[in-house]
């Protein structure tokens, strides 16, 4: 019975530290502002769950993997523009077997956020040790290229 009572003094103590907290993050506007965009970020990524299968994924680290992204311009048009002139410059869309055109319309239908999300994925992949599928949250497919 003493195990069970230092159990729930240890949830006690915790669900207070808990309140504590979340009081404090109330009172604090940058810091709620930061935990929404987190919250955002996480939503918006299960939303692009499998969206791109691994070529696509690989085309978009291919052709934006160099790219600089300025806070000051639309994150839907800097990667639009990045992927055409890798294709137009280098002809990855031959490199990778994909469609143009059906893969440009797929990337139109993308709002801004997703399209920043995904520059985040780039980046992501770029400067750390995930594959295209952790960095890009496709669970569904198998493909080795």
């Amino acid at each position: 019975m003493l195990y069970r009572n230092q159990d729930y003094i240890l949830q006690l103590r915790n669900f207070i530290s808990q309140r504590d907290f979340i009081n404090k993050v109330a009172n604090n506007p940058e810091i709620e502002m930061l935990t929404t965009l987190h919250d955002l970020l996480i939503f918006t990524r299960r939303e692009l769950e499998n969206y791109f299968n691994v070529k696509e994924a690989r085309l978009i680290i291919d052709a934006c993997r160099c790219m600089t992204y300025v806070d000051y311009s639309e994150p839907k048009y800097s990667l639009i523009n990045c992927i055409l002139n890798a294709i137009k410059y280098r002809g990855i869309d031959k490199k990778y077997k994909i469609n143009t055109d059906k893969f440009i319309k797929k990337l139109n239908r993308l709002t801004q956020f997703q399209a920043y999300l995904v520059i985040l994925m780039v980046y992501r992949y770029c400067n750390s040790n995930d594959d295209v599928k952790k960095a890009f949250n496709i669970t569904n497919q198998y493909y080795k290229f």
